[in-house]
Formats: structure tokens, sequence, C-alpha cells
């Protein structure tokens, strides 16, 4: 039989009087004149400019005061909690609901069940511990397979996750209003939680691992990372209450607090309660992550709230080094996702204004302000280059670009206006055209690191027409999180049907180049080393945005790999929503096989942290059919909301290839509901070539489109290790690439517009009616088309002499090198490391020298030389043996007819 557990009102006798001061009855609530001194307002607790003003506080209000207190868990509660009966919910976490009205229960809302005390999964054993004044028993169900789920406990953190809330409300109410109740009813919540939060057990509460608990005392448990345990929430970084510390600042001016508990009401809640908190995070070895600045925020509150400045200067003191140490040399967050980088610089903003409001307190001494405001204003130049730094990694709808563990659905306003933009220490170079609605953007996700990183060497994405063509999945919490991250998912290229390797020391993602003229050019270039170690001698992925907005452009990718059996070029349809596949100019028959690597074994997932075998990745691809190819296919990617928009994409292959097109995971549209992820797929593509020791060359021109696509063709010609890309556009005209794998490709050939002569690494040429309009030289020396010729300087490199870290609003340091370099119209600056690593820096301006050039750039240089090696003092910090830092600077030449 199952029950609900409806909350006991105590027997409670209360006097006229006392019903009288508190205006209650046992009933309802009524409004009662303001505290003397206050202004009355009076409010209905049905009045919508009231967010808190919902059934829940009418019925909490409607209680009386100690059956409103005993919905108060008196024992720490279990935060992830899964159903047992079905698969609602995700990250061992069912689709939970629960009601002050039955605090000691909880229904799931997928298969109704209530638990606990549910005679199909019976709470038949339990686990105790020690507490302040008695033992606290936990009860559970284990599973057939000896897990361990604790209905109860998860009753008891929403009861108390409730009454946090709701103590909020009411001194926001007391604050809005002057009205006495409810600052009382704050109050003597507060006072319930110092009664009973110094008892609580720590406890380990993580998903799909075995919960555990551990003495009250034990703020830390060797064997466990210090912020896994956790005595009010799930995590030790949030276990001081934000809710209860604002709370007990709005209700401080009542002095009716003063007088309860015979007087000793302030002392319990500030020691008992918050002091006990502070102190159980505060003394945790700090780890410096991305959940640091929101932990300081709590802990600049508390300091306010109870006039502990010290708590503030320990949070300087920490800030300082956070910003020395975590972040890369652009800027951008350690970790290379922007959704955490969101995170971190949203909890830096809060943090910096608290700190700024704690200053004005009256509370604070003279002193230790004088000392604060110094070291803030400091630390607050080098946040604004960080803030700012983070705004700039947006799609055109405001999103935040879903490159790695980066939630698809999070971002601000959409943009008029974006500028093609390389972020060097991320690893992303970001092709924007067009305005407004016509928005383009294409990038090239060259990012390294290890945590939040997906493994995704040289993936890329396209939006325009306000839709995401080719892109990323982003961040999931469901079981399926093993798809989202590997190569396979991404649009990319796969070697031997096996994810990529990771560049956790970002040492050998190397940037190549990156140009843009800012009026519809825009290239990049880059290789990773480690992508396939011991397998490639060749990864590399050059990408160019060609046009001006979104109605008359496309990009040109081009991927080189070398080595390897196996290589897969893989596209997928859009993340966002239901699209179909075509294939131009083939027959595609049903193929019953797999794309696995023989032997490979697929297991389904059956949580977010479980991982399947190495080649098995494919096992989440279905309903596969295949076709072999010559040279060249045309793809269609459309939308099922409105077939006119899509992606078309030409694809020239290196040698007869085997095409597969199926259906794969796009995950998004499950939310995080494990039981849902098989209702939503995207179509996949798979151009696969084999052979012996393999050198393929892929090239593909995605052309955004709505209706018909005006590219008709594109073409290929190989001269020496690079070649000649020829797109056809028909009315449109014909563009010419140059590419290079090597620095030097030097060729002439006759074209339908001319002698085409080239010697370089990266040219284009765009023609119209047999004239040349427009042309581009990279790292070259001379581009000739028929009656149009440009030249360049090719490419300057030398020595370092001097490397100097600054800060201003246009940049954070300068190179001096012996050369001049003030007319190579080079936009980037590439300085190699003796152990062959490479970073990049956005040239701001060049300053010519009595002998050389002062480089100025828009990054932090975040390396020194000296005693003997180079220190590389941003994220990620090590040392380099050597002093010689070489620079690359590759010539730019821009031209158009006027």
């Amino acid at each position: 039989m199952m029950r609900l557990t409806k909350v006991r009102h105590p027997a409670v006798k209360l006097s006229y009087m006392v019903l009288t001061a508190l205006g209650l009855s046992l009933g309802c609530a009524v409004m009662l004149g303001a505290e003397s001194g206050t202004k009355h307002v009076p409010l209905s607790l049905d009045s919508r400019s009231h967010k808190g003003a919902d059934e829940s506080l009418q019925y909490i209000l409607s209680l009386p005061e100690n059956a409103m207190i005993a919905i108060i868990p008196e024992q720490s509660g279990i935060f992830y909690t899964r159903c047992p009966n079905c698969r609602a919910g995700t990250q061992d976490r069912g689709d939970w609901e629960w009601s002050p009205q039955f605090p000691q229960s909880i229904r799931c809302k997928q298969c109704g069940e209530v638990y606990p005390n549910n005679v199909r999964y019976p709470d038949s054993n339990h686990i105790t511990t020690v507490s302040l004044h008695k033992r606290h028993s936990y009860p559970y169900y284990e599973t057939p397979d000896g897990y361990r789920i604790f209905l109860a406990a998860h009753a008891d953190y929403l009861a108390r996750q409730f009454m946090e809330k709701t103590c909020r409300k009411l001194a926001s109410l007391y604050r809005e209003t002057g009205n006495q109740m409810y600052a009382r009813r704050a109050a003597l919540i507060l006072l319930r939680f110092a009664e009973v939060f110094p008892g609580y057990a720590y406890k380990f509460d993580y998903p799909f691992k075995q919960k555990q608990f551990f003495s009250y005392r034990q703020s830390t448990m060797a064997g466990f990372d210090p912020f896994r345990v956790s005595k009010w929430t799930w995590w030790g970084y949030m276990d001081v209450s934000r809710e209860l510390l604002q709370a007990y600042d709005d209700i401080k001016s009542w002095s009716g607090t003063k007088e309860m508990s015979n007087g000793d009401a302030v002392r319990l809640i500030e020691a008992d309660l918050f002091g006990e908190m502070v102190r159980g995070v505060l003394d945790k070895p700090e780890t410096y992550g991305n959940m640091s600045p929101g932990m300081w925020f709590d802990f600049v509150l508390a300091g306010h709230v109870l006039n502990r400045f010290d708590w503030v200067r320990e949070v300087i003191d920490r800030l300082r080094k956070f910003y020395e140490t975590n972040f890369l040399h652009d800027g951008y967050w350690m970790e290379t996702s922007p959704s955490y980088c969101s995170q971190v610089t949203g909890n830096l903003t809060r943090l910096h204004t608290a700190i700024q409001q704690c200053m004005q307190s009256p509370n604070s001494q003279d002193n230790a302000k004088i000392e604060v405001a110094e070291r803030i204003q400091e630390l607050s130049i080098v946040f604004d280059t960080i803030r700012s730094v983070q705004k700039a990694v947006k799609l055109p709808n405001g999103r935040d670009l879903p490159i790695n563990d980066t939630w698809a659905d999070t971002g601000s306003n959409g943009l008029s206006d974006s500028k093609s933009l390389l972020m060097p220490g991320l690893g992303l170079a970001v092709l924007n055209a067009g305005k407004n609605n016509n928005q383009l953007t294409a990038w090239l996700n060259f990012t390294s690191g290890r945590s939040h990183k997906h493994k995704d060497a040289l993936s890329i994405g396209l939006f325009a027409h306000g839709k995401e063509l080719l892109s990323d999945i982003g961040y999931t919490h469901t079981k399926w999180r093993c798809w989202s991250q590997s190569t396979l998912s991404h649009n990319t290229v796969v070697v031997n049907g096996l994810d990529s390797a990771l560049d956790p020391k970002h040492v050998n993602n190397r940037l190549r180049f990156f140009v843009t003229d800012g009026k519809g050019f825009s290239v990049v270039e880059s290789e990773n080393d480690s992508a396939y170690p011991g397998i490639t001698t060749a990864y590399r992925r050059a990408c160019a945005l060609i046009g001006s907005d979104g109605n008359d452009a496309y990009l040109l990718d081009v991927f080189q790999v070398t080595g390897g059996r196996q290589h897969d070029y893989l596209l997928h349809g859009s993340p966002a929503e239901n699209s179909r596949a075509s294939v131009r100019g083939v027959e595609l028959k049903q193929y019953d096989g797999t794309l696995m690597n023989a032997h490979a074994e697929f297991r389904e997932p059956k949580g977010e942290y479980d991982t399947i075998p190495d080649g098995a990745g494919y096992g989440f691809v279905r309903d596969l059919s295949q076709s072999k190819i010559g040279s060249d296919i045309t793809i269609d990617f459309r939308f099922e909301s409105d077939p006119r928009l899509g992606i078309t994409t030409h694809l020239l292959v290196p040698r007869e290839t085997l095409l597969f097109v199926g259906n794969a995971p796009r995950i998004r549209d499950a939310k995080n509901q494990d039981n849902l992820l098989d209702k939503f797929w995207a179509p996949f593509i798979c151009a696969r070539v084999k052979g012996n020791d393999l050198s393929s060359r892929f090239i593909a021109v995605h052309e955004p489109v709505n209706s018909e696509a005006k590219v008709k063709s594109v073409q290929f010609v190989p001269y020496g290790s690079g070649g000649l890309i020829t797109v056809d556009r028909g009315n449109h005209g014909r563009d010419y690439f140059m590419v290079s794998n090597e620095k030097d490709l030097t060729f002439s050939t006759e074209t339908p517009d001319g002698v085409l002569s080239f010697d370089g690494q990266w040219g284009f040429a765009r023609v119209r009616d047999h004239r040349c309009v427009e042309a581009h030289l990279i790292g070259g020396r001379s581009l000739n088309l028929g009656t149009t010729a440009i030249s360049g300087q090719g490419w300057c490199s030398g020595q370092v002499n001097q490397v100097h870290r600054i800060v201003t609003k246009e940049y954070r340091g300068y190179f001096d090198i012996a050369e001049d370099v003030g007319s190579i119209g080079g936009s980037i600056l590439s300085i190699e490391f003796p152990d062959r690593t490479i970073r990049v820096y956005n040239i701001s301006k060049i300053e010519p020298l009595d002998s050389g050039s002062r480089i100025y750039v828009v990054e932090d240089p975040g390396f020194t030389i000296h005693d003997g090696s180079i220190q590389l003092i941003t994220f990620p910090q090590r040392s380099v043996r050597g002093v010689v830092a070489k620079y690359h600077i590759a010539s730019i030449t821009n031209w158009q007819n006027q």
C-alpha cells in the first residue's frame, strides 16, 4: 500500500494576547499593522507583484507556528535519488513531486509511485549516524544489484530546500510591508535551522555512487574530494545558504528577534547556523575551480550580514591567485567551455559587486576598507578583460556557442552585428558575415584541455537563417553523455574508428594562420599533433568563409589527414530540431551491418558517467544505408519545419569511397529525461575511405540555403603538396582557392578566366563576368589572374628579444624584435617555444624602434624569459627549457576592385 504522510499539527495552545500580537488564527493569516516607525503597505498574498505569494506560501501561513517549523527535517537529506520503478529523470534523479502538505512523501511524476513506505520498494534497511543529541537513521531501498536509494532522505532534502526558500520569501515580505508576522515566522525558521543544522550528518551525495554518511563533525573524509562531502546541499561549495543569509539580512532590523529564545536568538542564528556553515566550507582546502567564485560570494555575503570583514579579506586573497593562475592567455576561463566561462564570469560579476557593497557598509572598519579598496581596484581591471572576452563567443541569436560542455539554450539577447574573431587561448576561430537576420557564423574548434572538453579535434559548426545548420550537441546530463563527448558525434574526421585524444597541456593544437578583411573574407587553418598520436603524421583543417551575408555566402572546408587505415569524414544534421538528409546522384541501399570496428561491442550506457569501449561509439547510429561514390557527392540537409531552409554540401573525396547515411542521437530535445532520448535523432553522413597508410584530402563547400543553392559544382586540381579548388556559382561567377599543405606552393595554369599563377601558402580570387573583382594573398609573394596581379612579403620570422606584460584597454603586452615588420600587414603573431609549442596573439599595432619593431598584442603574453628557461605563467603553467622564442608573421594582401 502506498500512503502520503501529511504534516501533523502539534497541539498548540496560544493565549488571546499572543494571537493578537501575531495577527494569527489557527485557520488563516491576517494582515498586521507595521512595526512602529515602518510604513505599512498592505499586500495581498495573491498579488502578482510579489513572486513569492503562491499557494504553498499561503498554506505555510495557515499553519500554526509549531506545525510550520515541524516541516524542517531533523537530519541531512539526499539530493541524487532516482525512482526505483521507472526511467524518468536523469543523472540519478527522478522527476519528483513534493508538497508541504505531505512533506515526508515524494511522488514520481512519470509512473505515479509514491515513496517511502512503498510495499513494492520497501525501505527495509537503514544506516545510522551519531548526531549532536541522538542517533539519526537513514532508511533505504536496495535494488537487486545492491544500489541504495534513500527515498525518505530525498523527501527531507526537498523539505529543507522548500523551507529555506520560504524563509527568504517571508523575510522579503517583511522588508516590503513592515508586517511583523512575516519577520517572526522567518525568524522561527532560522532558529529551527540553527537548532538542527549543527547535528546534520556530512555525506557523500554523488550520482550513480553509493551514498555515504559521516559524523556531523567531519567536513572532509580521506579518499573523498573535500567538496563532495557536504552537509546542507549535495556539494560542499554550496553549503552556505544564500537564501537564509538574505532572509536574515532582511529581518535584522526587526527588534523581535532579540527577544526570542530567551534573548539568545541572535547568537544561535549567527553562531550555530551561519558560523557553522561558513566554517564548514571555509576550512576545506581551496580548489580554485569553477565553483569557487560562487562560494566566495557566499563568504562575502556572510561577512556583510554578520560583520565579519576577515572573511572578505580572505576572499580577496583567493581571488588574486585565481586571476593569476586559472585563465588562458587571452583571458578565457581555463575550461574551454562557454557555459563554464559564463558561470565563472557571472559569479565573478556578483562577487565584485558584493565586495563593493560590503565596503560601503557602515560597520566595516576604515583601515580594512582602504586595504580592500586598493586590492580590488587592481583585480577589477583584470576582470573587465575577462568579462569582455566571455561576451565575444556568441551565436547571432545570443546563445553561447555550443562547443564542449556548453548548454545550447543559454545566452543573452540576439546580436545585430558580429565580427570574425580569433580566440587564440581558447582555441576557437569564429568567422562571421552579415547583419541582423542575415548573419552567418562558422567556427573551427581547436580547443585543448581536459575538464569539460569533448574529444572533437578540429570540429566545425555553421549557423545561418537563424538556425544551427552544423553544430555540436553541447552539454547533457543524460546517460548518452558519452555520445555527445565522442569524436563520432562531431563534424570532423575520425581515424580508425576511434576517438581522438585530448590535449590537456595545451601544446599540440597549432594554429597556422587566421585572416579576416571584415568585408566577406575570413580564413583559418589549424593542425593537431596529438589527435591520433602514433597513427597520423598530419591532421589539419582549413576553413574559409566567403560572402557578405547568410544569403550569399558559403564555407570552404579542407581537411588533410595522413596516416591510419580508415578515414571517416562526418557530418551531422542540426541538433536543435528535426531535419532530413538526401544525397544526389547515388542509389542508397539498406545496410544491416555496423560502422563499429571489428570485435567492438556496444553496450548502451546506464548512466551519465558510463563509458563505451573505444571503437564502439558507432553503435549509437541506426537506420543505416550505403552506396559507393567516385569523386564527389552533393548532400542536402533540410529542416522538417521549413524544407526551404537548410544546408547544401558539395563533398570531394580522395578516392573511391563508401558513403553511409543514417540517424544519430541529437539528445537536446530530450532535455534531461533519459526515457526520452530515443525519440530525437539527426541525420548522419559518413564518407569512409579505407586503405593502408592513407593520405586523404576531403574538400567540402557548405552553403546555407533558403530554397536553391548557388554553388553548381566544385573541382580540385592537385599541384605539389596542395592544389587549386574552383567553386562554380553559375551566374554568380567563379571562385578560385589556392591551398598549400606547407608554406610554399607555386604553379601556373590556364583557366576560363585567364592564366592563374600563384606563389605562396593561401590565395583566393573571385571572378564575375570573367573579370577578377577580389583577391587575397596569405603568406605569399604573388597571385596573378588575367590582368589582376597582387604581391606580398611571404613570411617574416625571427627571435623575440624582449617580452613585456602590461594592461590597457587596447593591449596587454608587447614583443620587441630586431626586424622591421611594420609593412607586412599581418594580423596575428605566432610565438614558437623551444618544445614546438605555439601560442598565437592578435596584433593590436606595430611601432618602429631604432632597430627593429615593437609588436603590441591584444592578449597577455603569458610568459617570461629568465634563468635559462621560458616560464608560462598563464594557464596552464609550466617551464620550457631554453630561452629562444621564435616569432612568425604571415604577410597579408587584400585587394578589391573599387
